[in-house]
């Protein structure tokens, strides 16, 4: 079994349920298999992006990687602000 620690953040409004949604899964490691990410991202976020946090290398604090419901894309920009929002201490 495994555990993610996955949060739903609303972009761009103070509701929670307004706004422009996104999945935020923070992770340990990096899974090898790209369409276990794409299975994961269709299952939490069916409507919007699911954004993966992963380490980052020496040239960067973080890693990420953004999945519609159907495929890897390139770069959300809802999903990126949801991913820093995650990542802030409460």
């Amino acid at each position: 079994m495994c555990w993610l620690n996955a949060r739903r953040i609303s972009t761009f409004t103070n509701d929670p349920y307004a706004g422009n949604p996104a999945w935020v899964v923070i992770s340990i490691d990096e899974p090898q298999d790209e369409k276990r990410l794409q299975i994961l991202a269709s299952e939490l976020n069916p409507v919007s992006d699911t954004v993966f946090v992963f380490p980052g290398t020496e040239s960067s604090d973080i890693h990420l990687r953004f999945f519609s419901q159907s495929e890897e894309i390139n770069f959300s920009g809802h999903g990126t602000i949801a991913a820093y929002h995650a990542l802030e201490p409460e």
